[in-house]
């Protein structure tokens, strides 16, 4: 295990590197995971494209036990998120999760 990395200025800018490339990053729940891909960073939210339906995403989801995994550098990261709800992104559906 890593070391935490608590300051809001430094983990907004490895959210917004992932942004920008598109990266790789799952959702996971004790009996669910989800590959998704970073779309956008908007204020304290974060947005993601997600491989499920709209039945996955409205319930599957809504547990206060969502992890979020991604690759970044050398490294791992993992992080709780709340799901916010739904959104879209220029014209996509997308996850909209609270940093």
């Amino acid at each position: 295990m890593g070391t935490p990395i608590k300051k809001t200025e430094e983990i907004r800018e490895i959210l917004g590197r992932a942004c920008a490339r598109r990266e790789l990053l799952v959702l996971e729940t004790p009996y669910l995971r989800f590959e998704s891909s970073f779309v956008a960073l908007e204020g304290d939210t974060l947005q993601v494209l997600a491989t499920m339906s709209l039945d996955d995403a409205t319930y599957g989801l809504r547990g206060p036990d969502v992890v979020m995994r991604f690759p970044e550098g050398l490294g791992f990261y993992e992080a709780p998120v709340q799901v916010l709800g739904l959104g879209t992104f220029e014209g996509r559906r997308t996850v909209r999760l609270a940093l």
